[in-house]
């Protein structure tokens, strides 16, 4: 039996609510009335507000409480409660064990899944979904397909934050908005056991990311054939405020071979926002014959780094 079908079985055989309609200015409003007991709900408690039957599940213990609302196609189903003056409007969805309290508004296709929990003034749009164990408390703006699940957090108790434009926070994340971050915008993932305060916070961490998968591993390339040839090759890495950059120098023997003769390394500082600069070359000098020599090229990631 598909879920449709079901829904409409149950509604005919073993209703869990129906409608008592309301004075509205613009609009057909009912409020839901429980028929039978379940969860905490008692026959004849007074619930929410729907535009009908499709809002609300007649299966599970989904439930509006206080003054809290599905509207428009929006549904809550399955072991859902919205709390308050909670509203889902447009195509959004609680499902799963999701509770919405406080003030929460979902518009747009926006999910809270399995067992997320939304609590004060937070308002997501587009497409972004909160899943599995995410809490999101505070004054809270999601929007552009932003993704929370896991056991993340993002706490902004004083301070309005704004999370948009595919933002990513998973796993036991901690997102804590403030005077110093009020907003996260554009492809950011903030995983792992990571505690984000502030914008600087934020910044060193997408710099890691960004220099891991990009910068340099600038290294000796081609060969040197002739006798007293030398190459000097370099590579760096860089992370958080700090880059270490390794200076490698070789002798290249008539037989083609090269040995590595020494190894430098030097601790750089990067500024907030920048990233390493690093370049190597390869070079052979020899008194006659022919010399053969490679170049590692250069690679250049934003700004230089400075020494300390």
């Amino acid at each position: 039996m598909s879920s449709v079908a079901k829904e409409l079985f149950l509604r005919i055989t073993n209703p869990k609510f129906d409608l008592i309609e309301v004075e509205s200015d613009n609009e057909k409003l009912y409020r839901i009335r429980a028929l039978r007991d379940f969860a905490d709900v008692r026959a004849g408690d007074i619930g929410g507000f729907v535009h009908g039957h499709h809002n609300l599940s007649h299966s599970g213990s989904s439930w509006l409480y206080d003054d809290s609302a599905a509207l428009d196609r929006s549904h809550v189903g399955q072991d859902a409660k919205l709390f308050g003056t909670s509203k889902l409007e447009n195509l959004s969805q609680a499902l799963g064990e999701a509770e919405l309290q406080g003030n929460v508004r979902m518009i747009d296709n926006s999910q809270a899944l399995e067992r997320a929990r939304l609590v004060g003034n937070v308002e997501m749009s587009g497409m972004s979904i909160v899943s599995e164990s995410a809490v999101i408390v505070g004054d809270i703006s999601i929007s552009d397909t932003v993704h929370v699940t896991g056991d993340a957090t993002v706490h902004s108790p004083e301070n309005q934050l704004s999370i948009d434009n595919s933002v990513v926070i998973r796993d036991q994340a901690n997102v804590i908005g403030g005077a110093q971050l009020n907003r996260i915008s554009g492809n950011h993932i903030i995983e792992g056991d990571d505690w984000v305060t502030s914008r600087d916070e934020l910044e060193n961490r997408s710099l890691r990311q960004t220099t891991s998968a990009l910068a340099t591993s600038a290294s000796l390339g081609g060969s040197a054939t002739n006798a007293g040839a030398t190459a000097t090759g370099g590579n760096a890495n860089a992370w958080g405020h700090g880059a270490e950059l390794s200076l490698r120098e070789f002798s290249a023997s008539a037989t083609g071979s090269v040995t590595e003769t020494e190894s430098t390394n030097e601790n750089y500082y990067l500024p907030t926002g920048s990233m390493v600069y690093a370049s190597a070359t390869t070079s052979a000098n020899a008194t006659g014959g022919n010399e053969s020599g490679g170049s590692a090229g250069s690679s250049r990631l934003n700004s230089p780094a400075s020494r300390p």
